[in-house]
């Protein structure tokens, strides 16, 4: 039953994923090089599925095109992990074009897939090699994410509208799934598992990686039509950002390496910021940011984060948001705002939202700040 099945759904999801990555194409999108590496990615997977659909139901065509429709998609497949890190960068810097220094990702994978007719009769092989490719650039790109958190994290105090985890969960998925197929192709080397057995998961792994990179595109907003310049910074994942900005994600671990502020003065400037922040509160601004610190104490922004950085050992998020949380705790404790929504409390301490006071609450507390405030009356 199910094998009578398959034909018909390789069939379907092949026309739907290219349908899709037509309409990432199509769209008025402001993000040309995320849509073209996602939109790349979706039909490189719907042509296997077709590819497939083309031996169960069109053997005589099969045969006609197999010579180069497997070298195609061979070279596809090994295309995979440098697209998804590719759209990962894109979705980290918007506005940086391609360039032949983007492209020597691909030269190693096309030159692998082109050689696929070498390896027909091992697939096994070419596919443990392709997944252990797919699970290296995964990994790249992962650590990409977290290093572009980490410098978002010291450059901005509110981090919703610049968070990329929705893409640091998808890639996790990725992970997971590449890895399991990739033990799977372990077992058809190492002769355990049939190849035919294998099939199913693998055409399982692409109906997966089609459905997560799909949510990509929608929850990236590359499939949103009529996006204008005045909204497309509000687009999720579009967080606006610097040349400088970018260079620090390079560096972001040494970029003290050579400052010449000594531990004495990072100290003074400490407690001058500190004092700043406490008789100022410009921490009620949910857009407050590190060149605006910085600008307000008369502090270079560089000097400021390895002040921040070094001696309180935090992020500028993590330093500012200490603040919105004592100023919350001291408003849940009034009697004049017994009544007040938890919401607002939020908003008056300089939270962007609600869920991040709570999450930030949370942290420092133990417990929701509605618990609290039941504890405190």
């Amino acid at each position: 039953m199910l094998n009578q099945a398959l034909p018909q759904i390789y069939l379907i999801v092949a026309s739907l994923g290219f349908l899709i990555a037509t309409l990432i194409i199509a769209a008025r999108n402001h993000r040309r090089q995320g849509a073209l590496m996602l939109s790349t990615f979706i039909a490189i997977q719907s042509s296997g599925l077709l590819v497939e659909w083309l031996e169960w139901r069109a053997s005589d065509l099969h045969a006609l095109v197999f010579p180069y429709a497997e070298i195609i998609v061979g070279a596809g497949y090994c295309l995979l992990g440098p697209l998804l890190y590719q759209f990962t960068a894109a979705m980290i810097a918007p506005n940086q074009s391609l360039t032949l220094r983007h492209m020597k990702h691909a030269a190693t994978a096309i030159i692998l897939g082109g050689s696929f007719p070498l390896w027909v009769s091992e697939p096994g092989q070419f596919m443990l090699i392709t997944l252990i490719g797919v699970a290296i650039y995964n990994g790249f790109s992962l650590r990409k994410i977290h290093n572009y958190h980490s410098a978002v994290s010291n450059e901005y105090s509110t981090l919703d509208a610049h968070s990329l985890n929705w893409l640091r969960k998808i890639l996790i998925c990725c992970m997971v799934c590449s890895l399991t197929l990739l033990v799977v192709m372990l077992l058809v080397v190492l002769k355990k598992l049939d190849m035919v057995q294998a099939h199913l998961l693998l055409r399982g792994w692409n109906f997966c990686l089609f459905f997560l990179i799909a949510l990509a595109g929608i929850r990236s907003g590359l499939l949103s039509f009529g996006h204008t310049a005045e909204s497309r910074h509000q687009a999720p994942g579009y967080p606006p950002r610097s040349t400088n900005f970018i260079a620090s994600l390079s560096d972001n671990q040494e970029k003290y390496k050579n400052s010449r502020l000594d531990r004495e003065t990072a100290h003074a400037l400490w407690q001058h910021v500190n004092a700043y922040m406490e008789s100022q509160q410009p921490f009620l601004d949910s857009d407050l940011k590190m060149t605006d610190l910085a600008k307000a104490t008369g502090i270079s922004a560089h000097d400021l984060s390895q002040t921040i950085n070094t001696v309180s050992g935090e992020s500028f998020h993590t330093y500012v948001n200490g603040f919105r949380i004592r100023a919350a705790q001291a408003l849940i404790k009034t009697d004049a705002l017994h009544n007040v929504a938890m919401v607002d409390i939020a908003i008056r301490a300089g939270f962007a939202s609600k869920a991040t006071f709570y999450k930030h609450f949370k942290q420092h507390f133990g417990m929701t700040p509605a618990a609290y405030k039941k504890r405190v009356f």
